[in-house]
């Protein structure tokens, strides 16, 4: 199994396994995320795809969305962060990764009930929406790949230092 933690070389950060590792990683990332961001999509084709009533509904200080993605986040970096304090006495890289299972099921339960609250209006799938769907799908497999590789590669500076 690969692991990013016991890269060795910068170089071996780049190999195929771990690349494909981070492409993996991004691709599960981005459907989840892609998957709780449905009303975002929704406000931005109810907005007349334009800025300006997208941004507006952002920064509504009674815009429950944003709280409750606030929320998520917390939730799931509090909870990846004291699994593995608490076990970091174990000497298994495996356990860094069991961490992000709070992550996903923390985002699949924000999803589950996102899904039984009643849309007052439904996205429409025109070409446009299917287009800003494809774009935002690929945007954040993007993201997320980049975010990946950056961190494992400061990982291993900041490693290299210690």
């Amino acid at each position: 199994m690969w692991s990013f933690i016991n890269a060795e070389s910068l170089a071996e950060i780049f190999t195929r396994s771990h690349l494909l590792g981070c492409v993996k990683i991004s691709v599960v990332n981005a459907l989840l995320l892609f998957l709780i961001s449905y009303k975002f999509l929704q406000i931005m084709q109810q907005s007349g795809y334009e800025g300006f009533g997208y941004f507006k509904w952002l920064r509504r200080r009674d815009n429950v969305y944003n709280v409750r993605l606030a929320i998520l986040t917390m939730l799931s970096l509090l909870a990846f962060l004291v699994f593995n304090i608490a076990l970091a006495f174990v000497d298994q890289s495996w356990i860094f990764y069991a961490g992000f299972i709070f992550y996903v099921t923390f985002l699949l339960i924000y999803y589950v009930a996102d899904r039984k609250r009643k849309k007052k209006i439904p996205i429409v799938f025109t070409a446009r929406m299917v287009r800003l769907m494809v774009t935002y799908f690929f945007f954040l497999i993007i993201f997320t790949f980049t975010c990946l590789t950056l961190l494992n590669i400061g990982a291993f500076f900041g490693r290299a230092n210690t």
